[in-house]
């Protein structure tokens, strides 16, 4: 199966576009309802996710009316194999996922037609979505989870999608959603139009949910070894012991730094080496740097030294042991707060 027809599947049936329905105002109204059952993984080396949604779609086709004294019912109701076949004899949107990654991993469908030509398709559908993954206040962030669907066979004047309040009213998220370091919030609908490659304009409807991150949950993981990574160098400036212990202390830090920030950067990439929060790694690197260098000229017997003179030298190494701790713990202070607020 190609990606494409892959799409179609998910939402209509794929082939060429059907007659749009007689004795119907154009564009075509069909509004759309999508609640989340489940959220699986969120992949930031990736930026996809995988969930479980169920996705209803409404619409009216004169076409699809029958008599209800002759059915003996005003609807009709159909599921699995049964609603693909009755679905195949319908007018349908076509309706597909912009984001979805591949195919869907499942599908079960449900259909209801009602005796007046009202439609009502749904599906329970899993898969991998693409959504834009924002990392900026990491790891104090949200991510918007977004679902893109679209009507790609027909233009913007035929087919429009839309999110109405009986829609708002069953869409939404599980509250037994969750996932470890992530809390979700309900969802959020926006329309747009897109130009297709005909230069034709569609119209998609967007739906997402706010993944927010557990912050507390990088505490023993994350900041505390980077705190002591930080802090390590400093206490240099303060005990009393050789030059060479406090050379192997800076050189120790140095490499747990260089370690630590391989790992973050190897899980989030997306971060970037100009992201707020490396920032702290590169502020790690230039603390560590002063203080190895504070070492090897006033703490070190040499020329330098000599030069300077002890007293003199005693006097630089009192105020730089309290100075640079707090111009570098201001700094870092204000790189944190930058992200979190």
């Amino acid at each position: 199966m190609s990606p494409i027809l892959g799409l179609f599947t998910v939402l209509g049936l794929a082939g060429a576009p059907a007659p749009l329905p007689e004795g119907v105002e154009l564009p075509i109204r069909v509004a759309v309802a999508v609640f989340v059952v489940g959220v699986d993984s969120i992949d930031e080396a990736t930026g996809h996710y995988e969930a479980t949604l169920d996705v209803v779609q409404r619409w009216t086709d004169p076409g699809a009316a029958f008599d209800r004294a002759t059915e003996g019912t005003d609807r009709v109701e159909l599921s699995g194999g049964a609603a693909d076949e009755k679905l195949a004899t319908l007018w349908t949107p076509q309706s597909q996922f912009r984001n979805m990654v591949g195919d869907p991993d499942s599908r079960s469908s449900g259909l209801r037609v009602f005796s007046d030509g009202r439609v009502e398709h749904v599906q329970r559908v899993h898969g991998t979505f693409a959504f834009p993954l924002d990392l900026a206040r990491f790891p104090f962030d949200s991510q918007s989870l977004a679902l893109e669907i679209a009507s790609p066979v027909y233009t913007a004047r035929q087919v429009v999608l839309v999110h109405t309040e009986e829609d708002n009213d069953r869409s939404g998220i599980d509250p037994r959603a969750s996932l470890p370091e992530w809390a979700f919030s309900d969802s959020a609908f926006h329309s747009g139009i897109f130009r297709g490659w005909n230069g034709a304009t569609y119209t998609e409807l967007v739906s997402s949910i706010t993944a927010t991150r557990d912050t507390a949950a990088y505490v023993p993981s994350l900041f505390a070894p980077l705190a002591v990574i930080l802090l390590l160098p400093l206490l240099c400036l303060w005990v009393r012991t050789e030059v060479h212990e406090r050379v192997n202390w800076v050189v120790t830090a140095l490499f747990a730094l260089v370690a630590l920030n391989f790992s973050v950067s190897l899980e989030y990439p997306a971060l970037g080496v100009e992201s707020a929060f490396m920032r702290l790694f590169w502020y790690g690197y230039a603390g560590q740097g002063a203080v190895l260098l504070i070492i090897l000229f006033f703490y070190n017997e040499g020329p330098f030294l000599d030069a300077l003179g002890h007293d003199l030298a005693d006097e630089i190494t009192d105020y730089l042991a309290w100075s640079v701790p707090v111009l570098f713990m201001m700094a870092v202070s204000n790189v944190v707060l930058s992200i979190a607020v």
